[in-house]
């Protein structure tokens, strides 16, 4: 009988109601005390109130309906808080990241607490939060030009995707994963660094970085797929040596130190693939 009353839906309803009620009224209350005291945060604690009661009763009666609202308005109530809320002394960009960062935590909270509450994943939500995270770093470390949004964007897309894929073993996320990551960190490697480096020069580094991103997808694959996959190597060799002889072509000067860089990174690879290899061996795959 408890169980059929705790599984009705208008249960639930009826206590999420309660619970927006009380916060608003807190909320309320909370602002007119900040119009007497003037600290400039006390109102803001509205949403991280509403978003943990929100959870709190998501985490009682287990259900996605009180976590998914209760993560959001949460991180996105402390972002709004440390960033807005005259707690710190910040820039208008920083307060942006700070804002964005917290929100991009809601969404990977998300990820959390349906893992350990509803034994299962939503991983569609660290893509959201890849995405915001990257937009958050963008706006607190760079210099917010346009090649920055965008590289940012790909290469957090593409890491989030990476992210997923890795987790949840789906190797269709993987490829686009690898792809996206190389192509904007290639992009901001290339034309997003200062220097007096030509055309030539920095498509080379663009194509040699696009390279690394396809040749991770082939070393990835052994512990998704528990084999591994050869053909990405096709176009990470012809994309690699077209990019190393037009960096050659535009600045020979540097290219001994450029090749040595991005060659430790192949090591690494290398490396990464003979102990992938060996655990194959021994798992007699």
């Amino acid at each position: 009988m408890n169980e059929h009353i705790s599984s009705d839906p208008n249960i639930h309803q009826q206590t999420y109601r309660l619970i927006i009620g009380i916060a608003l009224i807190g909320g309320g209350a909370l602002i007119l005390l900040d119009t007497v005291f003037k600290t400039g945060w006390l109102g803001l604690l509205i949403l991280p109130i509403l978003g943990a009661a929100m959870l709190i009763e998501g985490i009682r009666s287990r259900k996605l309906l009180g976590i998914l609202p209760g993560c959001l308005m949460g991180g996105l109530g402390i972002g709004l808080l440390f960033g807005y809320g005259n707690i710190l002394v910040l820039t208008w960009q920083e307060a942006l990241a700070i804002l964005l960062g917290g929100f991009a935590a809601g969404w990977f909270a998300i990820v959390v607490f349906s893992r350990l509450l509803l034994k299962t994943y939503h991983w569609w939500a660290t893509l959201v939060g890849g995405l915001i995270a990257s937009l958050a770093l963008c706006f607190a470390i760079s210099e917010l030009r346009t090649i920055d949004f965008f590289s940012y964007i790909l290469a957090g897309t593409g890491i989030s995707m990476l992210l997923w894929g890795s987790l949840a073993h789906i190797f269709g996320l993987i490829i686009p994963g690898c792809i996206l990551s190389g192509v904007g960190i290639g992009l901001h490697q290339a034309w997003g660094s200062s220097g007096d480096l030509n055309g030539l020069t920095r498509t080379g580094i663009m194509l040699v970085i696009f390279a690394i991103g396809w040749g991770l997808i082939t070393v990835l694959s052994r512990p998704i797929v528990q084999k591994f996959i050869w053909w990405p190597l096709i176009p990470a060799g012809v994309t690699g040596i077209t990019g190393y002889g037009l960096y050659i072509g535009g600045s020979p000067n540097s290219a001994v130190n450029f090749i040595g860089n991005t060659g430790s990174i192949g090591l690494i690879l290398l490396g990464l693939y003979l102990l992938l290899v060996r655990r194959g061996i021994h798992s007699g795959k």
